[in-house]
């Protein structure tokens, strides 16, 4: 079944008769046209870490995650002072606009940190508790290797599908 704004199959093979125009089109002229229209995405390349790696990157990441909860404190205890159930019917004030303001770059800089934490190749899975996630490979099937602030080191693991209850010790 083909649909109008469908372009043809090329049966897998490569088509020279669109060049690319930029080197956004080079990947979509390379691979064969699919049977069916399809959502691009851009995929992130994944890290993969062995057990002494993500150990050798935790103290790199230990003071991010306490200086991300500071600003989660700090953010949860403004939004509680300024709670408009709790200011009594008191006016908006400018000093409730500069909060707000504060509150803004409290947020800009959290997800700030949540990113300087993924770009090293982690994943954050509970601000609350401080969980980190380190893709890894287990046996030859993806796992995560866990860690929780506070921990002085990565001492568990985890399946993709899996959460923190579901860790296991490293062997």
């Amino acid at each position: 079944m083909s649909a109008p704004y469908a372009l043809p199959s090329t049966g897998g093979k490569l088509s020279m008769h669109a060049k690319p125009k930029s080197s956004n089109d080079f990947m979509a002229w390379l691979l064969p046209a699919p049977e069916r229209p399809v959502t691009m995405t851009r995929r992130r390349i994944m890290k993969l870490f062995s057990a002494e790696k993500a150990n050798a990157l935790i103290p790199t990441i230990a003071p991010i995650v306490d200086e991300l909860w500071a600003k989660r404190r700090e953010l949860a205890i403004g939004l509680l002072e300024t709670d408009p159930a709790l200011r009594a019917g008191r006016d908006e004030s400018t000093q409730d606009r500069r909060y707000a303001r504060r509150f803004t770059e409290l947020k800009a800089d959290i997800v700030r940190l949540i990113n300087r934490i993924e770009a090293h190749g982690c994943v954050v899975k509970d601000l609350d508790l401080g969980l980190l996630d380190f893709p890894a490979l287990r046996d030859g099937r993806p796992i995560y290797l866990c860690w929780k602030a506070g921990e002085s080191s990565l001492t568990h693991w985890h399946g993709t599908e899996e959460g923190f209850a579901d860790r296991k010790r490293l062997d």
